[in-house]
């Protein structure tokens, strides 16, 4: 407040003087006041400044402009979890079973093929709709599936398997060489044409297959 009025003090006495000037000889240039009234504005101004600083406005709204509300942030976070539980409904598969099944059906293909390239005999795995069996055309073998006691594996309820192999077989055979073959080799001067299109097995779920393939001549197990 002291500011202005000596701004407003001295503006006046820069505009007497002009004015005074003016007064006192006859024919002077008249001074404009322009600087006055700028001055002037700029000290009110500066004051509702100072006013609403005083009364706390000026933080207050600073404040308010700078952060959320409890409520906005609450709003949010629901919100958010809800999207985050529809994306995880999405992304998560329907299949979880049968997915599974197929990952363990790949193991148990490859491993009877590491066996059939370790035996002169054919070994292989053998489809139902319910289930696989590991077989061997090595009679002196009881073959026996990885982590079990039994050849047999049965899929859970709600998985089904269906296939489409060379000649309509339900079985995948393995030679000595890991090719998979059309037949069984059970003794020592058998022979079996290798499969020439790939063999595919298929587990459902939910309407969901999921398919294992066997590719030709390599018997690569993707």
């Amino acid at each position: 407040m002291r500011t202005r009025s000596r701004k407003s003090s001295r503006s006046r006495r820069c505009c007497g003087a002009a004015e005074g000037s003016r007064d006192d000889a006859p024919g002077a240039s008249r001074m404009p006041c322009f600087g006055v009234d700028l001055a002037q504005g700029w000290d009110l101004r500066m004051d509702k400044v100072a006013a609403g600083r005083d009364r706390g406005g000026f933080g207050r709204g600073l404040a308010a402009r700078r952060g959320f509300t409890l409520m906005e942030v609450v709003v949010v976070l629901i919100v958010l979890g809800i999207l985050a539980l529809i994306a995880v409904t999405r992304l998560e598969p329907r299949n979880p079973q049968a997915v599974a099944e197929a990952d363990a059906l790949r193991s148990v293909l490859r491993y009877a093929q590491s066996r059939a390239m370790s035996d002169v005999y054919t070994w292989g795995v053998s489809f139902t709709a319910s289930g696989y069996t590991l077989v061997t055309g090595n009679t002196s073998q009881n073959p026996v599936l990885l982590g079990q006691s039994t050849p047999t594996h049965t899929l859970p309820d709600g998985v089904a398997c269906s296939w489409a192999l060379n000649s309509g077989a339900d079985t995948i055979w393995f030679n000595w060489r890991g090719e998979p073959v059309t037949g069984i080799i059970s003794t020592l001067d058998a022979t079996a044409a290798p499969a020439g299109s790939p063999q595919t097995v298929t587990l459902t779920e939910s309407e969901m297959p999921v398919t294992v393939t066997v590719t030709p001549f390599t018997g690569f197990v993707p």
